[in-house]
């Protein structure tokens, strides 16, 4: 069946991950556990389809409350797609995000992208690094290497920020057979996500530190439990 053929592909690239990335991604839950002992924020950039793991994050049970999502209408599909695909191009567009995002010094910034040539997120990348936050990019390296770069500093993703994980995906995250469908980005990118989250409430939980975590929405006392954390961080959020 070509499902189970879309589910291996899947299962291998997680493994690679596990076996490959494992190093990057403890140094990533230490750097973001820093962050959250000390009440600094962890925000989330994708440009076009990848701002679908910014909202992913947005008050998301199971997620720890000091992480924020960077949510510009521009840059979302609901803008329009050919909108979106010119201003991830714009120059200097990243780096008025980054100046309304209330990055504060000692953040830390994920930005996902597919090859990180994007000029928003390269852009994005080299503003919060001037503002005192840390860079965490999780892109393809395979992807990053079959195209070139426009922005002017002629670098990529990969080679500004301060932690890369590679997520091993083949190019533009699609099943490479002859189908050509199937595009198992998201899962995967997901994954790391999340995991990067789980490692590093693991450090905070065995440092004997408490972390403040978003519920379910499914019962009164859970929601207010929500309403009280929001009202704890809502003045240190802003959305674009």
């Amino acid at each position: 069946m070509s499902l189970n053929k879309f589910f291996n592909v899947i299962i291998e690239v997680l493994e690679k991950i596990r076996r490959f990335e494992a190093d990057k991604i403890e140094l990533a839950a230490n750097l973001i556990s820093n962050a959250w002992e000390n009440e600094n924020f962890v925000h989330i950039f994708g440009a076009g389809h990848n701002q679908i793991y910014a909202q992913e994050v947005i008050m998301k049970p199971g997620v720890p409350i000091y992480v924020n999502g960077i949510l510009d209408v521009g840059l979302s599909l609901y803008a329009g797609v050919q909108k979106s695909f010119l201003l991830r191009k714009l120059i200097g567009y990243g780096g008025v995000i980054a100046r309304n995002s209330k990055i504060e010094k000692d953040d830390v910034v994920i930005i996902i992208s597919d090859s990180g040539i994007e000029e928003v997120s390269i852009d994005l990348a080299i503003n919060a690094q001037d503002f005192g936050a840390r860079v965490i990019a999780i892109l393809s390296k395979e992807m990053a290497r079959s195209v070139n770069p426009d922005h002017p500093s002629g670098r990529r993703l990969d080679e500004i920020a301060d932690i890369v994980i590679d997520n091993h995906i083949p190019y533009c995250g699609v099943v490479n057979d002859v189908l050509f469908v199937g595009n198992i980005s998201s899962i995967v990118n997901l994954s790391i996500l999340h995991g990067i989250f789980r490692e590093a409430v693991k450090i905070l939980k065995d440092k004997g530190k408490d972390v403040k975590i978003w519920r379910c929405y499914e019962t009164i006392e859970d929601l207010s439990h929500n309403m009280e954390l929001l009202d704890s961080i809502k003045d240190r959020l802003r959305p674009i």
